[in-house]
């Protein structure tokens, strides 16, 4: 495992000028940036061709980046919204005359991410796009304009971006962040926070009911919320009404029967269930998907993302596990219930509290529009690593 990192010192200059051993907690280098580096390292297909892993048991694991176990070091989010830094391997991204090879090397901190004209010149002007005669990699970026389609380039390449929240690199206003790895995302009583901003808990969840709390996937090694099909998330806000949404999570479930991801019935929104009506997933009737590969895919570990537009009137889902990424799994219809949500969202069961979840989750978002399917591939690769692709 890796014990240093290269910090670039922002711009457009991509020079690495100061390591940082990431045994120093309290470095304002390393500070906030916890699981970053290990998630690069699982995601990276170019990492992985060093027959590698990050250590997940080393005791660094825990106590300085800071997945899963409660506790210390106490840490905040990265920046703020606009914040962003880029992530390579040092002799595959950084300069293929690196003195350290297979290092992690980081280009930022940037504060333009919304800045579409900024951002996309920014990427192309990474190492892994610089001309060869200029000491770079010399590689032909699939577009010039189209921001998605360049994060969806440097994310195959193995390059990963960490945001605030450490969400994923869409230009898309996310409206909750449940990341139930985050040791400052359960206050090991009944709480959850949304971990959309630096010190700020915007739309805080409580957990009813008895769980067996925080646990772990043993292949990826990732913490998740254990609720035992006997707990759920109560949603304390009120998250309105509008023309689109989107709604991500990662999880897995065990056994059969009908089991809820979520329930707006409480509010002004409608059902999201598993296992129900002969589909493996099934939103209000209104997007019915079975998943021929793999065919028990609610029991799989996988990542989601459910997408609704009232006013094209469509519905989609796309899905990937530990076999890959399928990609768009189902299409449908949307009336303004799909849209909108309201008070009183239920994570995990039914607006009643029953049929609770039989399983775990490590992850649940909500974004304000119908992401693209561009947007959802990038949604996927920021999070491969905790689902634990069998190809990498």
């Amino acid at each position: 495992m890796a014990t240093n990192i290269e910090i670039g010192v922002g711009g457009n200059e991509f020079s690495t000028l100061t390591n940082y051993s990431l045994q120093n907690k309290n470095s304002t280098a390393v500070y906030g940036l916890r699981q970053f580096q290990f998630a690069f390292m699982a995601t990276s297909r170019a990492y992985a061709e060093t027959a590698s892993r990050p250590n997940y048991t080393d005791p660094m694991y825990e106590s300085v980046i800071g997945r899963w176990a409660n506790g210390s070091p106490s840490s905040t989010g990265f920046g703020d919204k606009n914040s962003w830094i880029v992530v390579g391997v040092s002799t595959i991204h950084g300069s293929p005359q690196a003195s350290s090879p297979y290092m992690p090397i980081f280009f930022g901190e940037f504060d333009d991410f919304f800045d579409d004209q900024v951002f996309i010149e920014t990427l192309l002007s990474l190492p892994y796009f610089k001309p060869v005669n200029q000491g770079g990699f010399g590689n032909t970026p699939t577009s010039t304009t189209d921001r998605d389609a360049l994060v969806v380039q440097i994310y195959g390449a193995g390059m990963w971006i960490l945001r605030d929240g450490m969400l994923p690199p869409i230009a898309v206003d996310c409206q909750l962040n449940y990341q139930f790895d985050f040791t400052d995302s359960w206050d090991g009583s009944i709480d959850v926070n949304d971990w959309r901003g630096t010190n700020t808990n915007l739309a805080p969840g409580v957990i009813n009911g008895t769980n067996l709390g925080w646990q772990n996937w043993t292949l990826p090694w990732c913490g998740v919320l254990d609720f035992n099909n006997n707990a759920y998330i109560q949603v304390q806000s009120d998250l309105g009404s509008q023309t689109g949404r989107s709604f991500e999570w990662i999880g897995q479930r065990t056994g059969t029967g009908s089991r809820y991801i979520h329930d707006a019935r409480g509010g002004s929104g409608q059902w999201f269930l598993t296992e129900y009506q002969g589909y493996q997933f099934n939103w209000n009737n209104q997007l019915q998907v079975n998943i021929a590969f793999p065919n028990n895919a609610p029991q799989q570990k996988h990542h989601g993302v459910i997408t609704a537009n009232s006013t094209t009137n469509t519905s989609k889902m796309y899905y990937g596990s530990q076999l890959g990424y399928n990609g768009v799994v189902g299409s449908g219809t949307a009336n303004t219930s799909l849209t909108n949500i309201g008070s009183d969202l239920i994570i995990g069961a039914r607006y009643t509290f029953t049929s609770q979840w039989p399983g775990e989750m490590a992850m649940y978002r909500i974004w304000s529009r119908d992401l693209t399917e561009t947007q959802a591939k990038i949604c996927w690769y920021h999070e491969e690593y905790r689902v634990g692709v069998l190809e990498l």
